[in-house]
């Protein structure tokens, strides 16, 4: 738990809320301070795990955000069943402004919960991009793993 908020760290964001449910939080918490002199090394200046249910997420106020909303939202790995979709995308509505970018790492793992994030995607997001991973990362990753972005519409 924390990899994602972690590595933006690492690589320079100034500012990171890992999240997750409860029963993880602890230890997001635990690998972010393994990781803090590194990550304030690499200029980050705030890194903290909270919890997010997306059945009932928090206010954004209570992330508290140097500018209310957050620039990038990072989303590693989260689609997994179809009864989660909903709410996971719900959540990530409700954190995103127009200048949000909203990248999902995201396996495919079964064909309800595919297509049911891909309508909720579209529904939601104006600006929908599939990342060609080969030249991002030098290599083709699997067909069931893809990086999409995902904007508002303007």
């Amino acid at each position: 738990p924390g990899i994602g908020g972690i590595s933006a760290g690492l690589i320079g964001a100034k500012e990171v809320i890992a999240t997750d449910l409860d029963y993880s939080i602890q230890l997001a918490r635990e690998n972010i301070q393994l990781n803090s002199e590194s990550i304030y090394n690499a200029g980050c200046s705030r890194i903290e795990a909270q919890i997010c249910d997306w059945f009932s997420p928090p206010p954004i106020e209570s992330f508290k955000f140097e500018s209310t909303y957050p620039d990038t939202i990072l989303i590693a790995d989260c689609v997994w069943l179809e009864g989660l979709v909903d709410a996971l995308l719900q959540t990530i509505h409700k954190y995103t402004r127009e200048k949000t970018s909203i990248v999902f790492s995201y396996q495919r793992r079964g064909k309800a919960a595919h297509d049911r994030f891909f309508q909720g995607l579209q529904s939601l997001f104006g600006h929908i991009e599939h990342v060609d991973t080969k030249t991002l990362c030098g290599t083709n990753l699997p067909e069931s793993l893809s990086i999409i972005v995902c904007r508002l519409l303007h």
